[in-house]
This record gives structure tokens, C-alpha cells and sequence, in this order.
């Protein structure tokens, strides 16, 4: 008798989620809306479910005139990336004073070996 997990691992892989661009969910929500008639139509062009207009539509209407929603989202990609440049900027800032601190005992060094020198 097999193994449950055993053939789920050597069977094929999970698919992959679909992910649509906005542009993209807006544009067809937009032909769909022009052309009611053919929904059908559309959809089967486009390889979508009807439930993908469902969940496309309450997007759209969560942002709203204004686009909140996007403004948010905009909101928080900025606020992401400025956490990631400033651990960057923070860990540019300790090698600089690395070096700096490398330098100078490079330097104690040097004016030491001239000392014993002359």
C-alpha cells in the first residue's frame, strides 16, 4: 500500500495563482460593462470565471471614487521601501565608520614604523 504523502510529493505541482494588474481588471470590467450582451464572450477570450468579475467588482467599488484603496496601498509600498533604505543607509553608515576607524589605527601605525625608523 502507498503512502499518502509520498505520491503527493512526486506528483505534480501545485498551480500557481493567477494574478491580474489592475489595468488589466479594469480594462475588461470596462468592455464587460460596454457590452453586456456578450459577457460570455469576454470571458472565454479571456480565460476568466464569473466570479472573477464578482470579486473584480467589489474591488473596484471599495476604491471608490478617490481610490482610497490605492492611495493606501501606494501608502504602504512607500512606507515598506523607506524602511528597507533606511537599514540600508544604517548599514552604509557602520562601514564608513569601520573604515574611518581602520584608517586611523592604519595611520597610528605607519607614523609608528617611521618613528622607529629615523
Amino acid at each position: 500500500m502507498k503512502d499518502k504523502k509520498s505520491t503527493e510529493v512526486d506528483g505534480a505541482e501545485k498551480p500557481k495563482r493567477r494574478r491580474f494588474e489592475a489595468e488589466y481588471k479594469l480594462r475588461i470590467l470596462d468592455e464587460i460593462d460596454r457590452s453586456p450582451g456578450e459577457i460570455g464572450m469576454i470571458l472565454r477570450r479571456e480565460g476568466l470565471y464569473s466570479s472573477n468579475l464578482v470579486l473584480w467588482r467589489r474591488w473596484r467599488n471599495k476604491m471608490g471614487e478617490g481610490g482610497a484603496k490605492a492611495i493606501h496601498n501606494e501608502n504602504a509600498r512607500l512606507k515598506r521601501e523607506n524602511e528597507r533604505l533606511k537599514m540600508k543607509l544604517a548599514k552604509a553608515e557602520g562601514i564608513i565608520e569601520l573604515q574611518k576607524k581602520i584608517s586611523e589605527m592604519m595611520n597610528l601605525d605607519l607614523q609608528q614604523e617611521k618613528g622607529e625608523n629615523t
